[in-house]
C-alpha cells in the first residue's frame, strides 16, 4: 500500500498491473478510505457491513467486519478512535476501532447517505434527502436525536 518504507514494492507497480486485491466483502465495494498514521484502511460494501484493513501488513490483512446497516455502505471517514459510516439505510454509525461495537447511531436523514466529513468534534453528513446535517461527536447518553444533530441545512 505504499505506507511502510520497509516493503518491498512491485516492480510492476510502474506498469500499472494491480498490487494486491482486497475479497472480503460479499458484493460490490463501494467507498474506502485510509488512515495512514494507524495503517488502517476500511471499506465498505454492498454486503452491508465495513471491513477494516492493516495496510502495513502484506498481504494486506482483514482486522474486522463491522455489520450493522440494513442496506449497502455508502460513505466512511475515519475520527480519532472511531470510523463512521453512512448508509441507503439513511443512517450513520459510529464504530470503536478498539472493541469494533457499534457505539451510537446518527439518525434524521431520509434517503441515502452520499459524504461524512470530520472535523474537530462535528461530523457533516450530505443526502440524497436535500440535506446536509452537522452532528456533535461527543458521546454521552442523549434523550432525543435533536440533541445529537446540531444543524440542518435544506437545498430545495
Amino acid at each position: 500500500m505504499g505506507l511502510d518504507t520497509s516493503k518491498d514494492i512491485n516492480p510492476n507497480a510502474a506498469r500499472g498491473y494491480i498490487l494486491e486485491k482486497f475479497t472480503r466483502h460479499k458484493g460490490g465495494v463501494n467507498c474506502m478510505i485510509m488512515e495512514p498514521e494507524k495503517y488502517l484502511m476500511a471499506t465498505g460494501g454492498e454486503d452491508r457491513s465495513v471491513v477494516l484493513w492493516r495496510s502495513n501488513t502484506t498481504p494486506t490483512q482483514s482486522k474486522a467486519t463491522l455489520k450493522g446497516h440494513t442496506d449497502y455502505v455508502s460513505c466512511l471517514a475515519f475520527h480519532d478512535k472511531y470510523v463512521l459510516s453512512g448508509s441507503a439505510d439513511c443512517s450513520i454509525r459510529k464504530w470503536c476501532l478498539t472493541t469494533h461495537e457499534c457505539l451510537f447511531v446518527f439518525e434524521g436523514h431520509t434517503n441515502r447517505i452520499n459524504k461524512l466529513l470530520c472535523a474537530g468534534d462535528f461530523l457533516f453528513s450530505s443526502s440524497v434527502d436535500h440535506t446536509a446535517r452537522a452532528w456533535t461527536l461527543v458521546t454521552k447518553k442523549y434523550d432525543a436525536m435533536d440533541d445529537v444533530c446540531l444543524q440542518k441545512f435544506e437545498v430545495s
